[in-house]
């Protein structure tokens, strides 16, 4: 049995459907080679892919870099390893790999080891990210680059309002104070690591980690016409690996007659009306 990182990456997070799959891998690609392309990947270079997951980043650069000297793919998942290894077999490549069992905040690896660091929505879920930004830092050769992207989930969240991405649930305000309990809702954006930081608190990790060299791109979105995602999407797909599904959620805090009501009111909901709020995003680059 695959652990929730790998059925996460595989499977829920599309909501099971093998073309929503292909769409997500199909807009997570322009985040990737944008990492790969602010790290500066030279010949012989060891680049340390932390979060691998399913090696999307790493991956990539093995294919736009086959000149580099090593690949390190480290997760703390062993199933996310052992994938990325069956991987590499099937893909036959001749630069030498190595798969790391090691968190972000305690990398197991000598000072000044690698010349590159990529991460792609790996610190959201650090706690302690101050000493995962040093970890970054020591791990890293003198001149070597730490090349990450972060969603940054408090922008949207203070931008939504309503109780759930912006929706007015107050019709079925009782039903949904039940399923927004089991979620979480509401949030804790000082406790919780996917919300408690945004982009000028990336600036100041890198600084106080002791990087010299630091640059940061934000991007933010907002639309008064945008749409809702398809209710199948949100309904089956959990936003994160250690989340529930709406659909779960219903399912542990509703009966049969609720969870119908719920799902009638906020799917014609999203059909209905503009999805509130909007995104924010930030690449970081930062040298030793």
């Amino acid at each position: 049995m695959k652990d929730k990182w790998l059925t996460w990456l595989l499977e829920k997070r599309s909501g099971g459907d093998a073309e929503q799959k292909r769409k997500t891998y199909e807009g997570l690609s322009p985040i990737r080679n944008k990492v790969i392309e602010h790290a500066d990947i030279q010949a012989g270079d060891t680049v340390l892919d932390i979060g691998t997951g399913d090696g999307f980043i790493a991956f990539g650069v093995l294919e736009k870099h086959p000149d580099i000297d090593k690949m390190i793919f480290s997760d703390i998942s062993d199933d996310t390893l052992e994938f990325c290894r069956e991987a590499t077999r099937s893909l036959k490549t001749e630069i030498p790999v190595e798969f790391l069992k090691t968190s972000a905040e305690k990398i197991l690896l000598k000072d000044d080891t690698v010349d590159v660091l990529t991460a792609r929505s790996v610190y959201i879920y650090v706690k302690d990210r101050e000493k995962a930004f040093k970890e970054a830092h020591r791990v890293l050769k003198p001149g070597g680059r730490f090349s990450i992207f972060e969603p940054i989930n408090l922008f949207s969240v203070q931008r939504r309002g309503g109780d759930y991405f912006g929706m007015d649930l107050s019709p079925i305000q009782e039903i949904a104070d039940k399923f927004l309990k089991v979620l979480g809702y509401p949030h804790d954006t000082s406790n919780d690591p996917m919300l408690n930081f945004d982009e000028r608190d990336l600036l100041d990790l890198a600084q106080e980690a002791g990087f010299t060299h630091i640059k940061l791109v934000y991007e933010a979105r907002v639309s008064s016409k945008a749409k809702y995602m398809p209710w199948e999407l949100l309904y089956n797909a959990p936003p994160n690996p250690n989340a529930l599904s709406l659909k779960e959620a219903f399912e542990k805090s509703l009966t049969q007659e609720e969870h119908e009501r719920a799902v009638a009111y906020m799917k014609n909901y999203m059909e209905k009306n503009d999805a509130k709020g909007g995104q924010a995003i930030a690449y970081l680059l930062a040298i030793k």
